[in-house]
């Protein structure tokens, strides 16, 4: 495994952590991982839609990095935009640079220890293409190419926002099947074409992953429990909130009891 989970039948909790850390903005997801050790936190870090043009991090991102890295059950991946592939490639490359620069000489690490201090273990490559091409696969064969020439076995994500060709399973650690509202979810009937996806690319649960947004906040406790049931047997990595905009630069108010659910079920 590329992150250590300590009960594997439980989905580890992908963070889009999209909020600036400052005025205690961090202190609840801090709150949220002391209060939950038995589930994994796999957070994207995103200080400017990338690293931003600095070689380090700003102050504030310093200490909020160092912070999340003191937790056993976390683990960090720097955000990248790659615009379907249309993006120059030699940004993208720069970014992966400098996120494995973070680490001082590490790189992005290895299975078998924790990062420290800045250190992360990967990327998130947001706005990956779901239809794959001769292009796509140059690109790719590329960007993967650089990427693990800076560690051991790194963390690769790949976020289509929605089923990709099979093609591009065997590049990606985890991929992100689907990125949207609960109700897109329900009304094109993702689970049913995870699972097609799934066999049809042999990818077991812990390769995919989900982001839920806009959750009915009317939703009773029964009905969230067979939710987090069915998202549990399809996908290894989940994000679910009830906020409709802003998804990512805030925390909604049922996230800490969603967490805390979540280690009971």
């Amino acid at each position: 495994m590329f992150w250590r989970k300590k009960n594997p039948e439980k989905p580890t909790v992908l963070v889009p952590l999209y909020v600036y850390p400052e005025h205690g903005s961090w202190n609840l997801l801090y709150a949220i991982i002391k209060g939950n050790p038995q589930i994994e936190f796999l957070i994207i870090i995103n200080p400017n839609s990338g690293p931003g043009s600095e070689d380090l991090p700003d102050e504030n991102y310093t200490e909020g990095i160092t912070l999340l890295n003191g937790y056993a059950n976390v683990t960090l991946v720097g955000y990248i935009s790659t615009d379907y592939f249309k993006r120059d490639i030699n940004h993208v490359l720069k970014d992966v640079r400098t996120y494995a620069g973070w680490s001082k000489g590490k790189g992005f690490g290895d299975p078998n220890s924790k990062q420290k201090d800045l250190g992360l273990r990967g990327v998130f490559l947001d706005e990956t293409p779901n239809e794959w091409s001769v292009d796509a696969g140059r690109y790719l064969e590329r960007l993967t190419g650089v990427i693990k020439s800076h560690g051991d076995e790194p963390i690769i994500i790949h976020n289509p926002g929605t089923i990709p060709s099979p093609l591009f399973t065997p590049y990606a650690t985890l991929t992100v099947m689907f990125e949207g509202s609960y109700d897109i979810y329900k009304s094109a009937n993702m689970t049913t074409k995870t699972s097609v996806f799934a066999k049809m690319s042999k990818a077991s649960r812990e390769k995919l992953a989900v982001i839920l947004h806009s959750l009915p906040k009317t939703m009773g406790d029964k009905e969230e429990t067979q939710m987090m049931k069915g998202l549990n047997k399809h996908f290894g990595a989940v994000f679910v909130t009830a906020l409709n905009v802003n998804y990512y630069e805030s925390f909604g108010e049922e996230f800490q009891s969603w967490v805390g659910g979540l280690s009971s079920k």
